[in-house]
């Protein structure tokens, strides 16, 4: 029976999957996300429900648009299997820290505008101030519902990186990062709180340093002139902080 309730999540995720697809691409471009039919984005032709089933979709039609048969983005699938996969594991961790049905949901909310984050960045380098405020806006009731008596250090947490990261900002002209990360690491900051924001912050420029170093040894990447969207850095140093925070600073200490 487990197996099927998994089976259900997952296609449920995926799902969620698909239309942060369409989130992804149109908050970047300021569409409206509710109004106007999905569309190649080479022929511009109207997509059929039968080609905007989630993951089995773009299987089906070899990656490719039905209609003028240009490539579909990988990103696509990637997106929607990486929400279900998402769904399905939030699932089994409810099952096994018998946490209320609500913290799961909220948590998929936050995972999965941080997943956003990482590809409207790493596509187009913005951060949707949606994407954010909704990580915030998850964050209260999860903290209120997990650890009330928190709630202020959360906010205060946040603050202090929003403006550790604005420094940044100023001191490097906006050169370093953008106003969208400086508000992402608010958000960050008041949904980790302390001691969990440390891991979740040096695993993020430990990434970004590592990635940055193998870019520029391909010669993808310049030392000058080139920048590195950061966003999705701060994205996986957030969900690695708040899974594995406590345990990674035990193994430091």
């Amino acid at each position: 029976m487990l197996i099927v309730y998994i089976f259900i999540i997952f296609l449920v995720g995926a799902s969620f999957g698909s239309f942060l697809n369409v989130l992804i691409d149109r908050l970047p471009r300021g569409e409206s996300v509710f109004r106007g039919r999905s569309k190649c984005e080479s022929c511009h032709k109207d997509l059929a429900a039968r080609d905007l089933i989630p993951i089995i979709s773009y299987f089906a039609l070899s990656g490719r648009c039905r209609y003028c048969h240009t490539k579909i983005p990988k990103r696509l699938p990637i997106v929607e299997i990486g929400s279900a996969s998402i769904a399905s594991a939030l699932f089994l961790y409810s099952i096994n820290t018998n946490l209320p049905p609500i913290l799961p949901v909220l948590l998929f909310v936050i995972i999965l505008s941080f997943l956003g984050i990482f590809f409207t960045d790493l596509a187009y380098g913005i951060i949707p101030d949606e994407l954010t405020i909704a990580i915030i806006i998850s964050a209260i009731p999860l903290l209120i519902l997990s650890k009330p008596n928190l709630l202020p250090q959360h906010f205060l947490v946040g603050i202090i990186s929003l403006l550790l990261f604005l420094g940044l900002y100023v001191l490097t002209h906006g050169r370093g990062m953008g106003a969208g990360d400086v508000k992402l690491a608010g958000a960050i900051g008041f949904f980790l709180g302390f001691p969990k924001i440390i891991i979740g912050f040096y695993v993020a420029f430990l990434t970004a340093m590592i990635v940055s170093i193998i870019l520029i040894l391909m010669s993808r990447k310049k030392l000058k002139g080139d920048t590195i969207a950061f966003g999705p850095f701060l994205s996986i140093g957030a969900v690695a902080g708040y899974f594995l925070g406590i345990r990674i600073l035990d193994l430091f200490l």
